[in-house]
């Protein structure tokens, strides 16, 4: 499957997470699965387009991809406003990463839910694939 197609197969799936039946720790858990696979999925298709080339990259989990591509000057403030902070969010929705083992997703304010950070990176994708297109 081509990077581009595989990005939007887990948008997509994400979305429909979002939007199904299931109980919300279960949501939470695939919700953030597909999140994080799109976002190595991504950082692969940014790879792809943008012509870098860095040995093994699949190798390596998304977060690290991400801090790879953020050493290149074209996509670093990008990265650094709107990836990073939809990496924290993700990770503030993960039950397994914090300390307080009770905390969902709507009991989240500051987040307004997994929706919001979905519709953010959507953009973002929007925007990194513009950029790279327009160069």
């Amino acid at each position: 499957m081509e990077k581009k197609e595989s990005t939007n197969n887990y948008l997509n799936q994400s979305q429909k997470v979002l939007e199904s039946n299931l109980d919300q720790s279960h949501k939470d858990e695939i919700f953030i699965f597909n999140i994080e696979r799109c976002l190595s999925s991504f950082a692969d298709e940014i790879l792809q387009s943008s012509n870098i080339n860095i040995s093994e990259f699949d190798k390596y989990n998304f977060e690290i991809k991400w801090d790879i591509l953020s050493r290149n000057d074209a996509l670093k403030n990008i990265i650094d406003r709107d990836i990073n902070s939809i990496i924290k969010s993700i990770k503030a929705l993960d039950k397994n990463n914090t300390e307080d083992k009770n905390i969902i997703i709507s009991s989240d304010p500051g987040l307004k839910k997994a929706e919001m950070i979905l519709n953010k990176f959507k953009e973002t994708i929007t925007l990194l694939r513009n950029l790279l297109e327009e160069c």
